[in-house]
């Protein structure tokens, strides 16, 4: 949503190695074992992607199949 000063700041959807998101303002560097995850936009449009990203991964890992012994 635009603010009074100026447009609404766009976000970046960012995952460190260890598998965990962030969103971070887009106009600023990653920090060391941080990748951008490929999404940019806005806010809420980035926490609903981190949101269903990682439902997605623990939805998989419940899935029934083969397990390594």
């Amino acid at each position: 949503m635009p603010t009074a000063t100026g447009p609404a700041p766009i976000y970046k959807v960012v995952l460190n190695n260890e598998g965990r998101y962030a969103i971070r303002p887009s106009v600023r560097d990653l920090p060391p074992v941080w990748t951008d995850a490929g999404k940019s936009g806005g806010k809420t449009e980035c926490l609903v992607f981190v949101w269903n990203s990682t439902r997605s991964r623990r939805d998989r890992a419940a899935l029934p199949g083969p397990r390594a012994t």
